[in-house]
């Protein structure tokens, strides 16, 4: 019997397994040489179904211009009504999203298992305390999962909130009993729990008791990407630009559609999607902006342009600036995009964030002076924005930031171990 620890996240995926059991040796399983970590990414060559790529191979052929059909951020179906449907790749050849989840979630079994030499039968999947705004979604998006994960074979599977299991991580490197805000700022959610930690408590299996409250909401990174589109990128393709001797604003949801990663290839590349923007062109105010737009949806480009946003932001969070070169257009544009102005367009998201910490401190019934310690994780969680929040609510505690991108899989190998050591099977 072997288990793992599998953080499928929405934009990137680890898994970690544990060699010469008993003896705390973790290992991350490597993807397409020696990354630790797999972008959430399936791409169909010339959208045929029997030969997808994944990963980086996926992002690669995709930003090459190759023939084919890129799917991103996927995750975001889980619990939703979308799951159950599927997109079509071409006129003849329907995806299910179903398929889709079991082909890559299949994909990372597989090469942890070649890596291992062994199959892994057991696995503790994480999980976001909530999969989406919908209520429904809390238990259904688990079940899903579930369903997918018997699908390619774990014959045991279990779940651990995401936030849980990055308390679990850092839990090693505490010296005393500390309650701690856990901060999972991924690319589809934000999870926090309030944890009761120490190094008496680490190795005790049942850890209900320390678990105080859970609060969570559907949003995250790739939420922040759509901002960065909306609010400094999408006018350079017509976006709230003028038409007609009304002058209206050119229809927004085209835009809101193409600054989504998982909308992106659901909706924007519809044929309606394309009618409907182009039958404006001759009454636009600015018709070299809407042209670029058609061109975008033409080429099929939305998702390009997406990672193009995505690194920018990135990008800000070391730096005041930065530009999207949208070079994969007739004519190259140059967006200078900046860090004020992001921070500005965020205000409503940080709302959000912050309502959401105060529902975890009110259902634990807790202060904010009582927190001694804020362990942040998740690629989300370097915007500086956000890091700032965290500061603010919290001035008197300590900032963890370590292993932000692995901690999550590291804590669920922690609970597999509990779950499923020697001793408990």
């Amino acid at each position: 019997m072997t288990y793992c620890g599998l953080d499928f996240g929405t934009s990137n995926s680890l898994c970690t397994v544990e060699q010469n059991e008993g003896k705390g040796d973790i290992t991350y399983i490597t993807f397409e040489g020696h990354h630790r970590n797999i972008p959430s990414a399936v791409f169909y060559p010339d959208g045929e179904l029997d030969s997808p790529l994944f990963g980086r191979a996926a992002l690669d052929h995709y930003l090459e211009g190759k023939d084919g059909r890129l799917l991103r951020g996927f995750k975001r179906l889980l619990g939703t009504k979308y799951f159950s449907s599927g997109t079509m790749l071409t006129a003849r050849n329907k995806l299910k999203f179903q398929d889709l989840f079991i082909s890559f979630i299949q994909h990372v079994k597989r090469t942890a298992e070649r890596q291992l030499d062994q199959e892994i039968s057991h696995v503790v999947f994480g999980r976001p305390v909530r999969f989406s705004s919908l209520a429904t979604a809390h238990k259904s998006g688990e079940q899903d999962l579930h369903h997918i994960a018997h699908q390619i074979g774990f014959q045991h599977v279990e779940f651990q909130f995401e936030p849980i299991a990055s308390a679990f991580s850092h839990e090693k490197n505490v010296q005393k009993e500390k309650l701690a805000i856990v901060a999972d700022i991924g690319g589809g959610t934000s999870d926090f729990s309030i944890v009761r930690l120490g190094p008496e408590r680490k190795h005790l299996v049942d850890r209900t008791d320390d678990i105080l409250a859970n609060s969570g909401i559907a949003l995250g990174g790739t939420d922040f990407d759509s901002m960065l589109a909306l609010g400094q990128v999408m006018g350079e393709f017509g976006y709230l630009s003028k038409y007609g001797s009304k002058q209206l604003n050119l229809p927004n949801w085209p835009y809101v559609v193409a600054s989504d990663w998982n909308k992106i290839a659901l909706e924007l590349y519809a044929r309606q999607t394309y009618l409907s923007m182009k039958n404006l062109l001759p009454q636009a105010r600015e018709p070299e902006k809407l042209q670029r737009f058609l061109q975008l949806i033409e080429s099929r480009k939305g998702h390009h342009l997406l990672k193009l946003v995505e690194e920018a932001k990135i990008e800000l969070s070391d730096k005041e600036a930065a530009v999207v070169d949208a070079f994969f257009l007739e004519s190259t544009v140059h967006i200078p995009v900046h860090r004020a102005l992001f921070d500005q367009a965020m205000g409503d998201k940080i709302s959000q964030l912050t309502q959401t910490i105060t529902e975890a401190l009110l259902a634990a019934q807790l202060k904010v002076e009582d927190i001694d310690l804020i362990i942040m994780t998740g690629g989300a969680s370097e915007v500086p924005i956000v890091q700032q929040t965290f500061l603010d609510i919290f001035p008197a505690a300590e900032l963890s930031a370590d292993n932000k991108l692995g901690s999550v899989c590291e804590g669920l190998l922690y609970d597999a171990r509990r779950k499923f050591g020697k001793s408990r099977v």
